[in-house]
């Protein structure tokens, strides 16, 4: 008897651990990297940690000049993935759409798509010496250059030097990095360098159908003309090709200012201060790679933690019901 008692217990615990997983799986399986979003757009991307690989040559490293709050210059390099071809140059509805960024941590920031798009990085933090330079998504980075200015004056361009070092994984990643102004050396750009990126919106945020509905003051489910054709996607392909960056942009005066911005100056390390550089990308070759596709197995992550569980109970009950049944027979004999 007290065997029987002991495999009845032994399937009580496993029907009680499946219990559990399948109330800790949904969790678990729907916390994505990074989503982009907005009216702005034609497709939601929505990128989970296995999906970055489906944007392989959109990878690359580039080099950002930039200036933080305590106005210390930088020149850093940074490996990751340009912002335009994740988001899909041909998924953008227009380039007039401001863009917010999003931080895990609550922090925000906005710039406008044209803004982005036309910064420069000056490698001896000369005018006359700039380079279009697109934003990124950057993972990797280390710092090549630091130059400390009390007054903030840049360095003289004869005096920055730097040896090329190979780049290091962040602990703040994803961040984003993007250029400088148009001939302002002593642009902080750093300081909207926003770091574990959680979201991207552009335009405004997608009303529901439910919110729409309740606007029109009738029932049904009918979509917005803002949802309309606009599916979500679980990851996207390659994005747009790689961008050299050919366009100018205004001058600081007449550019959109970032708005919200993280304002995190730190005197020891500068760590929440940095920087990158931004390129306008290429249209691409005319085969629309900047709409991205479902990610392959991507309903399979979501339902398997449910069928592992089921599978669990059936083996853990239909274990415990043949060994009684065993046991049974045994005894009865």
């Amino acid at each position: 008897m007290s065997k029987k008692i002991s495999k009845c217990l032994a399937s009580m615990l496993l029907v009680l651990s499946a219990v559990l997983l399948l109330t800790a799986a949904p969790a678990w399986a729907a916390q994505p990297d990074l989503i982009i979003t907005g009216t702005g757009l034609y497709e939601d991307v929505v990128i989970y940690p296995g999906d970055w690989g489906q944007y392989a040559y959109a990878v690359d490293e580039r080099y950002y000049s930039s200036n933080n709050a305590l106005d210390f210059h930088h020149i850093w390099k940074v490996w990751g993935y340009d912002l335009f071809s994740i988001i899909g140059i041909r998924n953008l509805k227009s380039q007039k759409y401001a863009i917010t960024f999003y931080s895990r941590d609550g922090a925000k920031m906005e710039m406008t798509i044209g803004d982005l798009r036309s910064r420069f990085y000056y490698p001896r933090f000369d005018v006359s010496k700039g380079k279009p330079i697109a934003p990124m998504i950057g993972f990797k980075r280390v710092d090549l250059y630091e130059y400390q200015d009390k007054d903030g004056n840049p360095p003289d361009p004869v005096d920055v030097i730097f040896e090329d070092k190979p780049v290091g994984d962040d602990s703040k990643a994803p961040r984003l990095y993007f250029g400088q102004s148009k001939d302002k050396v002593s642009d902080r750009n750093m300081t909207f360098f926003l770091y574990k990126l959680a979201k991207i919106v552009v335009g405004d945020e997608r009303p529901s159908a439910k919110d729409e509905t309740a606007k029109k003051g009738g029932g049904g489910a009918e979509k917005s003309e803002a949802t309309k054709g606009s599916g979500t996607t679980k990851s996207g392909k390659a994005g747009e090709k790689k961008a050299d960056g050919k366009s100018e942009m205004e001058n600081e005066e007449g550019a959109a200012a970032p708005k919200d911005k993280d304002d995190r100056g730190d005197k020891k390390n500068k760590e929440d201060a940095d920087g990158a550089e931004i390129a306008a990308p290429e249209t691409g070759d005319g085969k629309n790679p900047g709409i991205s596709g479902t990610a392959a197995g991507g309903e399979t992550r979501r339902r398997w933690p449910w069928i592992a569980a089921g599978a669990v109970v059936a083996a853990g009950l239909a274990g415990g019901g043949v060994y009684y049944y065993i046991n049974k027979r045994r005894i009865s004999k």
